[in-house]
């Protein structure tokens, strides 16, 4: 009965050694196989890492240069607008300024215009007064003389009657009065049209220029 108890136990424990050193290898197996595992998960995860590092370095990347030229087109909008506003305030002042010169010159050379126009109307008056008053004193003078001479020749007319004389010398006057009245007066009145010639050419010719000016 000894001996096949000590068979027994040796065979349990033989397979107690093989249990024990399955349980080993097993355990290490596992281990190896957990640290394997670990490895590669490790390894996976910092390549998938890298990947996704250097993925959101590139969406970062565009975005940043999506956002870059979206600032930049908005910021050459917004200074096209602000140059064109401030050329719109510049050409708006100097359009203000050049109507207000064109304004002040237009008023001067009108003004120095009116004053030449009344320095040529007054000249004009000037010429017709005296030109009137030399015909008034030519006239009076050429009058006084043919009625001195129609007088003495009336005295001188022989065999007729002092009314008949003086009938015919009044008439004589009045018919030399009539005669120089009208040399007088056309006279009188080529010098007003030509002044008045004179004067309508100067107007039409400022009349054109500043039509062609305007």
């Amino acid at each position: 009965c000894a001996l096949p108890i000590s068979a027994i136990a040796l065979e349990a424990l033989v397979r107690g050694e093989i249990a024990r050193a399955a349980y080993t290898r097993l355990c290490a197996s596992i281990w190896i196989q957990t640290y394997v595992r670990g490895f590669v998960a490790r390894v996976r995860f910092g390549a998938l890492r890298t990947v996704a590092v250097r993925a959101q370095t590139r969406a970062r990347g565009r975005r940043a240069r999506r956002l870059y030229h979206e600032a930049l087109r908005a910021t050459v909008v917004l200074e096209t607008w602000v140059r064109h506003q401030l050329w719109r305030l510049l050409f708006g002042r100097l359009r203000t300024a050049a109507l207000l010169a064109q304004r002040h010159v237009r008023g001067a050379a009108a003004r120095r215009e009116a004053a030449r126009r009344r320095k040529r109307r007054d000249a004009a008056t000037a010429i017709q007064r005296c030109v009137r008053g030399r015909s008034r004193n030519v006239w009076f003078r050429g009058a006084r003389a043919a009625a001195t001479c129609l007088e003495a020749l009336a005295r001188g007319w022989f065999g007729r009657g002092r009314a008949t004389r003086l009938r015919a010398a009044i008439a004589i006057e009045a018919a030399g009065r009539r005669s120089m009245v009208r040399t007088w007066y056309r006279g009188t009145k080529r010098a007003t049209v030509c002044v008045q010639r004179r004067e309508r050419g100067v107007q039409a010719r400022r009349r054109y220029a500043e039509a062609k000016g305007a």
